[in-house]
């Protein structure tokens, strides 16, 4: 399995692999609606 060292570091702080997919998802899905909200917030600056 090939990962960063910042994965593998991420991977090692917690108890499984399930968990630290979980966590990541959960992670991307709040960076998805971080860009999305200044995505939206730009669009309202433009006009």
């Amino acid at each position: 399995m090939d990962m960063s060292d910042e994965e593998a570091e991420a991977y090692a702080s917690y108890p499984s692999y399930a968990d630290y997919l979980e966590r990541r998802k959960k992670t991307d899905k709040n960076i998805q609606r971080f860009m999305q909200k200044l995505l939206h917030e730009n669009e309202q600056n433009n006009f």
